[in-house]
């Protein structure tokens, strides 16, 4: 690794060692939601995984009676499950969490709503529509915080033996300390896509 590799990557890590040191809590993996399913827009896939939320939950028991203000993982559960599980039914925050509380089970109902905007699960319903997308651009760390190189590397199998056309790449970084790079390299990328077609 270059001097500027590694310390490009160790800004991230430093950053995100100290927010969680100061939250009390390892670092696990956590998620975004994908871009929107039924546009012709590239894709660039987000992969959930559960271990953030149980053991949220698990490490703050408060959070069944609502976000923890300035706690930004107590907050993230509340999010994310306003954006997969929300219910309008179940006052006062209206969403409904994955892990049940006290005991922190997963609530595979629930679960199940989560996992349907997970790319790596829901390509198969989508395979005609995967295949009219001007692009699809997969790229992440080798050392993503997050552990999204092995959900693109997961998504790339999936969509190569479904004959989906489809860019993946990884580079030596985390998740975002080579930003400046990666987004050079994804705008390069789509700027071939938008100019001259579908991207092989």
């Amino acid at each position: 690794m270059s001097p500027l590799d590694a310390r490009l990557d160790a800004t991230v890590s430093a950053r995100w060692l100290y927010v969680l040191k100061g939250a009390g809590v390892p670092p696990v993996a956590a998620t975004r939601p994908p871009v929107g399913q039924d546009s012709r827009r590239p894709l660039r896939s987000r992969c959930h995984h559960r271990s953030v939320t149980a053991q949220r939950i698990a490490k703050w028991p408060r959070w069944i009676d609502g976000p923890i203000k300035g706690n930004v993982w107590a907050e993230i559960v509340y999010n994310y499950s306003a954006t997969y599980s929300p219910n309008v039914d179940n006052p006062p925050f209206f969403v409904d969490l994955p892990m049940a509380f006290p005991s922190g089970e997963i609530r595979q109902d629930v679960w199940d709503r989560w996992l349907s905007f997970d790319p790596v699960v829901n390509w198969r319903d989508r395979v005609d529509n995967l295949k009219q997308l001007r692009g699809i651009f997969l790229d992440a760390g080798t050392k993503d915080d997050y552990n999204l190189h092995w959900g693109h590397r997961l998504l790339s199998h999936y969509l190569t033996e479904a004959g989906v056309p489809h860019v993946h790449s990884e580079n030596p970084g985390n998740h975002g300390g080579r930003w400046p790079e990666r987004y050079q390299v994804a705008l390069q990328w789509l700027s071939g896509v938008l100019d001259h077609g579908p991207a092989r």
